[in-house]
């Protein structure tokens, strides 16, 4: 059996090069991507990114095509807008942070942990994703009511 057998993953990056590399993975490990290229794209499809098993978001994203720049703070990348909005909206699906940033100290982790969000680097191991995916997915299944 596959490790993520069956686990509907929502994506959002926008780097074409890390979008087919790292999916390609993780379509091996069973499970299915749904991508989302753009901070407009994500904006657009919040409800359906929360119908996925677990989020993962990439700090740094493209605007979009005929989008107005959101109201946020100077140092507040977009993907950090999308993880405000998906709370906001009540989406509780568990995010993943997976951003070439890592673990930079410009970037408030305590607020994305705050906002429910995990933390992983970009530049790293397939594996470890993997782990997180699973540990992250387990975690949230283990709070359902029964």
């Amino acid at each position: 059996m596959a490790k993520l057998d069956g686990l509907r993953i929502a994506w959002v990056e926008d780097d074409a090069d890390a979008l087919y590399a790292v999916a390609r993975a993780l379509h091996k490990e069973g499970a299915s991507v749904e991508h989302f290229r753009t901070y407009a794209e994500a904006m657009n499809s919040l409800d359906r990114i929360g119908q996925s098993d677990v989020i993962l978001l990439d700090l740094i994203l493209a605007l979009g095509n005929g989008v107005e720049e959101p109201a946020r703070s100077h140092n507040e990348e977009l993907g950090m807008v999308v993880l405000r909005e998906l709370r906001t909206r009540k989406i509780e699906t568990p995010v993943i942070i997976f951003s070439v940033l890592g673990d930079s100290p410009s970037i408030p982790w305590q607020q994305l942990r705050n906002s429910g969000a995990r933390s992983f680097a970009k530049v790293g191991y397939l594996q470890d994703l993997i782990s997180e995916i699973q540990e992250t997915v387990g975690k949230s299944r283990a709070t359902l009511p029964a």
